[in-house]
């Protein structure tokens, strides 16, 4: 399933200003900030100048700087920057190998990496696999607390199950309660207490 580059970089654009206490604003202040939590090692600056840079929000575009930091980030177990990572492989390389970082994203809390796994298995994806795509949709919507998103995830799972035949419904519900045990009792990730 391919992003377009508006919707990617809106969505890292919302990623990054869902974060509070670091600085988010472009001032000269804020940055200087901001470059000393990174090198002081704080993993949500890392992530936060990170989605900066990959973005140019702030005047200044450095993909690679980008990455590096995003990395960095994702390697101190940092969900969001851990979920950056796979929505930039799956933009720039693939869904396979964006799968993994979402799987990690989503073991730690981070509620989006289930819609994209969800996704990552929906139709017209390399990797289809409807009942995967059902069973990580019941999680997310299981998960979702705003009525307008679960009901987006509903139609989709409503969606899905008009495409699947008994036995592919089956193993969707046995997929579903397998994910649930799983990934039902993680607490949602929050950045600040």
């Amino acid at each position: 399933m391919k992003i377009y580059p508006a919707i990617f970089f809106l969505l890292l654009f919302l990623l990054n200003c869902a974060h509070a206490q670091l600085p988010r604003d472009c001032s000269d202040a804020s940055q200087k900030l901001l470059e000393a939590e990174v090198q002081q090692g704080n993993p949500k600056a890392q992530y936060l100048l990170g989605t900066q840079l990959l973005t140019g929000q702030c005047g200044r575009k450095d993909s690679d700087e980008g990455v590096k930091l995003e990395t960095k980030s994702a390697e101190s177990g940092y969900p969001p920057a851990i979920h950056i990572l796979g929505v930039i492989l799956r933009k720039e390389r693939s869904i396979q190998e964006a799968v993994p970082f979402f799987l990690g994203a989503a073991q730690k809390g981070f509620r989006l990496a289930e819609v994209d796994l969800a996704f990552a298995y929906g139709e017209g994806s390399p990797i289809k696999n409807l009942p995967l795509s059902y069973a990580w949709f019941s999680v997310a919507e299981s998960h979702e607390e705003k009525a307008e998103l679960k009901q987006f995830l509903a139609s989709n799972l409503k969606m899905l199950a008009g495409k699947m035949g008994d036995a592919d419904m089956e193993k969707a519900n046995q997929l579903k309660e397998k994910l649930l045990s799983d990934f039902g009792s993680i607490p949602r990730f929050k950045d600040d207490p």
